[in-house]
């Protein structure tokens, strides 16, 4: 996140620039894992042949969609956090 901000920072070209984030940790030997996300990118968990969603989108249409509404024309691409937005 630091190097967001000082590239930022450094150019103006960048001053809007951000990134969505999927990552997973695995310790083998505690054979524990551990995922985090910011944005639309989305981490997933396959076991026995079932997948299953274990993030939500960080985005207004996903609060919308649990909200009950339906996306009427509301840009899907529009993020609530990200890394590197304010």
């Amino acid at each position: 996140r630091l190097a967001l901000h000082e590239a930022q920072g450094k150019n103006p070209k960048y001053s809007r620039m951000s990134t969505t984030l999927a990552a997973l940790f695995i310790d083998r030997e505690k054979q524990r894992a551990w995922w985090a996300h910011a944005g639309d990118s989305r981490v997933y968990h396959f076991r026995r042949g079932v997948l299953h969603e274990v993030t939500r989108d960080h985005s207004l249409a996903q609060q919308l969609k649990e909200a009950g509404y339906e996306n009427t024309g509301i840009n899907s691409n529009l993020l609530y956090n990200a890394l590197g937005a304010e």
